[in-house]
């Protein structure tokens, strides 16, 4: 019971951290990250266009388009942009409601962000944000393998449960084959003791 609470416990505060992110990602807080920058460049219009559309498919849980117009905004984008790009698709990948969610690869996505340049990506409160994902993820990633942990210890108790039960049905046919066995030994035997007495009888007369 108390691992069932600790594994729930993890699941909230890796939700939570999330929902922060992507909250903080939907308020357009990132599309200012870099103020000497103004996505007023051709491309930097196209890729600005392909992360918000990420976005929108983000929120219709539509996390494999989402992901195709994140890597488009990340082909349009100038290098010093390319950080947003990688920032979304960090979050993609550690979405709650993503069900090809990768904890590894949006660690490593979240690992690609200058945190120390002077235009990095994280602004605003992201840098606490990041740190809390960083590590909801990786509770999140002890708390499955916890999980799988349980499912395997809970599988060899099955078939352990299961051969005991095979043992035990073979353990009572065995007895019940000796039963059997000795009911006809007795059998044989009073056979054997009648022939006896038959054939004294005969042998009398």
């Amino acid at each position: 019971m108390g691992r069932k609470r600790t594994l729930e416990r993890y699941k909230n505060i890796f939700y939570l951290a999330c929902s922060i992110g992507l909250m903080l990602f939907a308020s357009g807080c990132q599309y200012n990250y870099y103020p000497q920058f103004t996505f007023e460049t051709v491309e930097g219009k196209k890729g600005r266009a392909h992360l918000v559309k990420a976005e929108e498919k983000i929120q219709k849980q539509d996390f494999k388009g989402a992901m195709i117009e994140n890597r488009k905004a990340y082909e349009y984008f100038q290098p010093e942009l390319k950080q947003e790009a990688i920032f979304q698709k960090a979050l993609i990948y550690a979405h709650p409601e993503n069900p090809a969610k990768d904890f590894e690869k949006a660690l490593l996505c979240f690992d690609l962000i200058d945190q120390d340049h002077e235009n990095s990506v994280l602004t605003c409160n992201a840098p606490l944000v990041l740190s809390i994902l960083k590590q909801a993820i990786r509770m999140e990633a002890v708390a499955e393998n916890k999980t799988h942990g349980l499912e395997t210890v809970h599988g060899r108790l099955a078939r352990k449960q299961k051969e005991n039960q095979i043992l035990k049905k073979e353990k009572a046919q065995q007895e019940e084959l000796i039963k059997k066995l000795e009911r006809q030994i007795r059998q044989l035997k009073k056979i054997d003791l009648d022939s006896i007495k038959d054939t004294g009888d005969v042998q009398h007369e």
